[in-house]
């Protein structure tokens, strides 16, 4: 409905992670049925995620999302498009940032799910998924719903189904705001802490021959100080990014 006003060329693109059987295989074809619909020409990519992440050892959440997000540069880079826009929502931030509370993150983890994270665009990130689903439901539209979302046995699933809605229910409706609201303040506060250390970084390096130094001695200090105690705990913050190990 958006793609002429916006001056935009559609296309849609699907990646089956072949984690959940005959249902993933469902998910693939209604994809492909919806873009055929809608006329649109639909990019489709499956992968045996869990075996590579058993392969390689790594943690399947993390691999299927490395993968997914590799398709989706590969996209780009072949200049099939220029942005990859994802449906997640405000509930998926906040469930993000429950989750990382739980694993006990820092500032960086509290700031979710980054809305722009090139080349992935999240135009729905402030929408709640009610809200979604009965747009879609007004337009006469159907979706598919992934079983394992239902799987309490699974952190981000006992969010959703039970820690959020409680929340909600003792301390009043619009928590998913108040917490995407929290990720965005985070995502900002880490980038000027990120800026600072940049910053911090340029002014400690010394040029030697064809390469860099930059001293151990440096990392730790010393440090401009302006006598008030906030402003002390900010520097903290700084040199924290910069070498852990020092603090």
């Amino acid at each position: 409905e958006l793609r002429q006003r916006l001056g935009v060329t559609l296309l849609i693109v699907h990646f089956n992670h072949q984690l959940r059987g005959e249902e993933a295989d469902a998910d693939e074809r209604f994809v492909r049925e919806l873009a055929k619909r809608h006329g649109l020409q639909c990019l489709v990519r499956s992968e045996d995620v869990a075996g590579a992440a058993k392969r390689a050892g790594t943690n399947l959440e993390e691999e299927a999302r490395e993968r997914r997000h590799a398709f989706f540069r590969e996209i780009v880079a072949g200049s099939q498009a220029t942005r990859v826009a994802t449906g997640h929502t405000a509930d998926d931030q906040a469930e993000t940032v429950l989750a990382r509370l739980a694993r006990g993150s820092g500032l960086r983890g509290l700031g979710g799910i980054h809305p722009v994270l090139e080349p992935v665009i999240r135009p729905l990130i402030e929408i709640r998924r009610s809200e979604l689903r009965e747009f879609l439901a007004a337009g006469g539209e159907v979706w598919r719903e992934d079983e394992t979302n239902r799987d309490t046995t699974r952190l981000r699933a006992r969010i959703r189904q039970r820690v959020l809605p409680r929340i909600e229910e003792e301390l009043g409706g619009g928590m998913a705001e108040r917490l995407a609201r929290l990720a965005e303040v985070a995502r900002n506060d880490e980038a000027l802490l990120g800026a600072l250390v940049e910053q911090r970084f340029d002014s400690m390096i010394r040029r030697r021959g064809e390469g860099v130094v930059i001293a151990a001695s440096d990392l730790a200090g010393p440090w401009p100080e302006c006598g008030l105690p906030e402003a002390r705990q900010g520097l903290a913050a700084v040199r924290w990014r910069m070498a852990p190990q020092q603090v």
